[in-house]
């Protein structure tokens, strides 16, 4: 559905009460300025809240009210009658010197003229003062549908005592922490607004509704990137031919380094798109570095002896010799072998070519022919917990962002024990299992990867 006319709410409070925090939030941006520094919005902001290209909402920021005893005075002055209160109002904002005398208000009461609606908000941990009084007159003096916001910077001690004086000026209040808000909160602002926007309650509805799909769409996106980045963590291979000074060189350790190396930057590519997926553009974390956790009995290194290109199939018994029952002439050459180049090897009535598979270094003789053109893999072992390890870093990270709000300043921290993994079923560690195993050989089935798809985005609701 396209929403003909966007619902457009102005966000009014005294300084440094959570309204641009309410805005960061209910927008899912945090690309808002927010700052414990009074005065951090100067002019009306308006930022727009989207799904596939509708625009759904607009909302605007506006600065906070400074001077609200002296503008309440001069709209009382002439005591206009109700009916002419919101005519008194825009009178006495476009007369002159407003602007310059006082320009918070001057802003915030010009974006409240073309609104649909009035959000106050009030800090609930802070008692109520009398003087507030004058901010919420001239609110009703505007003669718009009004909704109060009860924010919380810390413990809502006050939230009872706000609520009697607010009721008596607002359509609706309600309680809203705009730093730890969960997604249920946004989906409940939203019903406050189409209980006071009467004419309009059937576009709100579908906004509630397209907020739900759009929460919904995030949360299969984020699935479909986490199985992309478990797939190139399978795929993920250091290859370098064998040495020939294996026992003396520190070639394992160097190719064990490349690959903690590249699986970190796998990871930290991940977190980033799966950050801008979900709306954080300035989040700052601190997670355990990855390279404290890879060890060596999370890595392995496979050495894999190739000779004549034969696959692993055709891999026989160590020791086996080169040869055929029929006999074979074999051009050492072409095998880049070090040893007896061009000659002619008879038939031994050997098991058909030779290569070992052991983790430690091979004899290089077999039948007094020297081996060549080796091979060294080093990967990640699906089958020790480094793959799980990865897997509930990424997990976590990703159902922590799709909780978080937008206007929490505070940095991501991710415990080292996040033991996703631990609290699944056998079942479904046996479909991820097999997931990591047809990406290893870079195979796909699409019903089964589905059924990975569909039982990670089960588990990600749960937990959400």
């Amino acid at each position: 559905m396209n929403i003909a006319k966007p619902i457009k709410l102005v966000i009014i409070g005294r300084v440094n009460k959570g309204k641009s925090s309410l805005v960061a939030t209910l927008g899912q941006n945090d690309d808002i300025d927010i700052a414990p520094t009074p005065g951090t919005t100067s002019k009306s902001q308006s930022y727009s809240l989207h799904f596939q290209k509708r625009l759904l909402c607009e909302l605007i920021d506006t600065p906070g009210f400074e001077q609200a005893d002296q503008v309440l005075s001069m709209l009382t002055k002439d005591n206009p009658s109700a009916s002419d209160r919101p005519k008194t109002v825009q009178q006495v904002t476009d007369s002159t010197g407003f602007s310059h005398n006082f320009p918070e208000e001057f802003e915030l009461l010009n974006a409240s003229f073309t609104t649909d609606a009035i959000v106050y908000v009030v800090d609930a941990a802070h008692p109520f003062k009398r003087n507030y009084e004058s901010e919420m007159e001239i609110i009703r003096w505007c003669g718009k549908p009004t909704i109060a916001i009860m924010n919380s910077i810390g413990e809502p001690a006050y939230e009872s005592e706000w609520r009697s004086v607010l009721q008596q000026y607002f359509s609706q209040v309600i309680s809203f922490d705009a730093i730890s808000s969960h997604p249920l909160q946004r989906l409940n602002f939203f019903k406050a607004v189409g209980s006071v926007l009467h004419e309009r309650k059937h576009e709100t509805d579908e906004i509630i509704k397209l907020i739900e799909l759009r929460d919904q769409h995030k949360r299969e996106e984020s699935i479909k990137k986490i199985m992309h980045y478990l797939r190139q963590l399978c795929e993920i291979e250091i290859c370098e031919e064998f040495r020939e000074d294996f026992e003396n060189n520190d070639q394992p350790i160097k190719m064990k380094e490349q690959l903690k190396i590249k699986v970190t930057q796998t990871e930290r590519h991940f977190q980033n798109e799966i950050a801008h997926l979900l709306g954080f553009q300035r989040l700052k974390t601190s997670i355990e570095d990855l390279h404290k956790l890879i060890d060596s009995d999370n890595l392995f290194h496979e050495q894999t002896w190739k000779v004549l290109g034969l696959n692993r199939t055709q891999l026989t018994a160590r020791g086996a010799i080169l040869g055929a029952a029929t006999g074979a002439i074999l051009d050492l050459k072409l095998l880049g072998m070090t040893h007896f180049a061009g000659s002619i090897i008879g038939a031994i009535g050997g098991a058909g070519a030779a290569l070992v598979t052991s983790n430690s270094k091979p004899d290089k003789k077999f039948a007094g022919i020297q081996l060549a053109g080796e091979q060294m893999i080093c990967k990640i072992d699906l089958k020790s917990n480094m793959i799980w390890v990865l897997f509930d870093r990424i997990f976590s990270y990703t159902k922590i962002l799709l909780q978080r709000a937008h206007a929490n300043p505070n940095t991501l921290i991710l415990e080292k024990d996040l033991a996703c993994s631990t609290n699944m079923t056998s079942s479904q560690q046996n479909i991820l299992t097999k997931f990591y195993k047809r990406s290893r050989s870079k195979k796909s089935k699409p019903e089964q990867d589905h059924l990975c798809f569909e039982m990670l985005l089960e588990l990600i609701q749960k937990q959400s």
